[in-house]
């Protein structure tokens, strides 16, 4: 009898080992095939994230070269606004006298 269950015990192992090689032989590629691929996309990833951080990179210092030329030309704005309001003061003034003298040189009715 322990003949028999040691025949059988080695039968079973051999049958275990030889699922085991077949199980192995499918999966084990199949693993690796997805492995690769798997890498390939995260490769792929990080070369599309470092693209997209040196475009951040670039369109901040675009934003920020914005901001500046725009904070220039609200100065700008500020003083020719200013130099106009002056102008247009000026000119009020000196129109003043003239205004004076033209009521005095029309005829009363």
């Amino acid at each position: 009898m322990d003949e028999l269950n040691a025949t059988e015990a080695r039968h079973r192992v051999e049958r275990w080992a030889e699922e085991g090689q077949h199980l192995l032989g499918r999966v084990l590629p199949a693993l690796l095939e997805q492995h690769d691929r798997l890498r390939a996309r995260a490769d792929d990833a990080e070369q599309a994230n470092e693209r997209l951080r040196q475009e951040l990179t670039e369109l901040q210092r675009e934003l920020h070269t914005l901001r500046v030329e725009n904070q220039l030309f609200r100065k700008d704005q500020t003083e020719i606004r200013d130099v106009f309001a002056k102008l247009v003061d000026h000119t009020s003034q000196m129109l003043k006298p003239m205004n004076e003298i033209l009521q005095k040189l029309q005829p009363e009715h």
